[in-house]
């Protein structure tokens, strides 16, 4: 039996979700599962097909390319990515000192980009 959890609704979504549910013959929970699952983007679809596969007990996987290696890598910690790491250094290198527009270049959030430039010019690897 799959686990449950507890989500909160406005009112109005309340409301169209008891209506939803009159329309379908269905109970509230079967139809707010039905609807959440007959929306999810492409891209959902492909990280559950992913995630799925990997918890799949043995027997052959898939050699392809799982595509949500690519949401997966984007939560890496930018302080453990080198990559992100040395862009920022070329940024700041070539001038670039605007922090905002630095994290829009290495897609990760301000705030966190943030931080890191300031650990990285306390420790002297970023020049004011």
């Amino acid at each position: 039996m799959p686990e449950i959890r507890r989500v909160i609704l406005d009112i109005t979504a309340y409301d169209a979700l008891k209506v939803e549910s009159l329309v379908r013959h269905e109970n509230i929970k079967n139809t707010l599962s039905a609807m959440i699952l007959e929306n999810l983007s492409p891209e959902t679809k492909e990280v559950l097909k992913c995630l799925r596969d990997r918890n799949r007990p043995k027997g052959p996987k898939s050699n392809q390319e799982c595509g949500a290696s690519t949401a997966i890598e984007k939560t890496r910690q930018l302080s453990k990515n080198p990559d992100a790491l040395n862009q920022i250094k070329t940024f700041w290198n070539e001038g670039e000192r605007n922090r905002a527009e630095i994290a829009r270049k290495i897609d990760y959030p301000k705030a966190t980009t943030s931080a890191v430039i300031s650990k990285m010019v306390k420790a002297g690897e970023l020049k004011i």
